[in-house]
């Protein structure tokens, strides 16, 4: 269907599952105690260390999320690029696949964390090795080919002729009608929870013999931007935790304010839609549940008042979605209904 064009998927896909069998069989993390040997972590292993202490819903996650489904995905995306089947059933798996996909960066959220609460610590102490490079490597990839073959089945032939209608002009702040204003005031609330979510502590060390320290989203996304060792992760934070959920507001809040016709508000929604599927407030508050139930061998930690933040400003985000595709397709619906009968 793409030419040439169509073989730039399968390469990606080749590359991320490269990336993925790499992680998997290197090293990740390396853990120093004192009066403890030191352990090295890899995927597998850390599977294996959870079912032993019985973290058994804990484990599946890890296991589901970090090995099994990276490698499922890389499956499916072979078969949506050069299996037979229906377009309709193509798209379907796509979009299950892409919303997923983010999911798979848990474990680099909770090696991250890990990393921070070791800094400049006596006692413990927490070095990457280069399987969690692999490991970005391959979910980025992997995420970033989902979105480009969502992108490319969305701009198929049979789509190029969109009806007349599409190019109506409108402004959403002022097509709605009153009941619109509740998408700004929903906005409002998701920025102020976000901001507090990122600046607030989420986590404090409670442990003797260590330094008593708070960190927040933002902390430790600069103890880490500061240690070229850990670069890499703490590019991860700053990018899906505060530039990707700041990002993913403003484009919304243009989308509601400005004028466009309908393909552009819809062209609009697509990339706030996209933006959402990159921020992963979510994916690390989960991994926060990991560190306090599985990282509390290593450091025992306290909850602060940004982890609840955080859980406000991921219901938030979730209800803003609802609210907007709730107000806005069926409105959308009913003005391309209004213009046929008017043509």
């Amino acid at each position: 269907m793409f030419g040439r064009a169509g073989w730039i998927i399968p390469s990606l896909i080749t590359v991320s599952l490269i990336c993925n069998i790499m992680a998997l069989t290197l090293p990740f993390l390396e853990i120093r105690q004192v009066l403890k040997q030191t352990v090295i972590y890899s995927l597998p292993h850390s599977v294996a260390l959870l079912f032993e202490h019985g973290l058994w819903l804990i484990a599946v996650l890890v296991l589901g999320f970090s090995i099994i489904f990276p490698l499922v995905k890389i499956g499916m995306l072979y078969a949506i690029w050069f299996a037979p089947m229906t377009m309709s059933r193509r798209i379907r798996i796509e979009h299950v696949l892409k919303y997923l996909g983010k999911w798979s960066m848990m474990d680099i959220f909770v090696v991250g964390v890990l990393l921070v609460l070791s800094n400049q610590q006596t006692f413990v102490g927490a070095e990457l090795h280069m399987g969690v490079y692999f490991f970005i490597a391959a979910i980025m990839i992997s995420m970033g080919t989902s979105e480009a073959v969502s992108t490319m089945l969305d701009l198929r032939p049979e789509l190029a002729k969109l009806p007349n209608d599409f190019k109506i002009v409108v402004c959403p702040m002022k097509t709605f009608g009153p009941k619109a204003w509740i998408v700004p005031f929903i906005l409002l609330l998701s920025l102020i929870a976000l901001a507090y979510a990122i600046a607030h502590d989420f986590l404090k060390i409670n442990q003797a013999l260590l330094n008593t320290r708070a960190y927040s989203i933002l902390t430790a996304t600069k103890i880490m931007f500061l240690d070229k060792s850990i670069y890499g992760i703490g590019a991860c934070f700053g990018l899906f935790l505060i530039v990707t959920p700041l990002l993913r507001i403003a484009t919304l809040a243009f989308t509601w304010f400005s004028t466009s016709t309908v393909r552009g508000y819809r062209r609009l929604l697509h990339i706030s839609a996209s933006l959402g599927r990159w921020s992963m407030l979510d994916v690390f508050g989960l991994a926060l549940i990991l560190i306090m139930s599985e990282g509390k061998e290593f450091i025992k930690t306290d909850v602060q008042s940004g982890l609840y933040f955080m859980v406000l400003a991921i219901i938030i985000n979730l209800v803003v979605t609802g609210v907007i595709h709730m107000v806005a397709y069926g409105d959308v619906t009913k003005t391309r209904k209004r213009t046929r009968k008017l043509l």
